[in-house]
């Protein structure tokens, strides 16, 4: 009978470990720092900072443009963005053209960009 209880015991451990390891978040791979890979001479990288909140992402997106009425001057831009993830490599923007944001490997394409994560 002994047995048979800590038998028992050991295979809740074993389920509630299984539950406890299922609980990670979609998308937790894309929260960080990420700069942009390919940037044109002469300008400056683009960045995203991405923050996730009870399974919203909280995305800070940064990038700079270029106005002719200050010529050569670039006027750092910021948008604050959410996303919900809809696979671990996948989060779809909201907003009203619903952009998507895809991982692969370690490269984030966003926007006609390509970014990196820096630690």
């Amino acid at each position: 009978m002994q047995y048979r209880k800590a038998g028992m015991a050991r295979m809740v451990l074993l389920a509630l470990a299984l539950v406890l390891a299922g609980c990670k978040d979609k998308g937790e791979a894309f929260v960080g720092h990420w700069v942009q890979v390919k940037v044109k001479e002469g300008k400056k990288a683009s960045s995203l900072d991405i923050e996730l909140d009870d399974g919203v992402f909280h995305i800070n997106y940064k990038w700079h443009t270029v106005f002719t009425a200050t010529e050569f001057d670039e006027t750092l831009r910021e948008k604050k963005i959410e996303a919900k993830a809809e696979s671990n490599n996948v989060l779809t923007v909201i907003t009203k053209f619903n952009q998507t944001m895809r991982l692969s490997g370690d490269i984030i394409s966003f926007d006609n960009k390509e970014f990196k994560k820096v630690n």
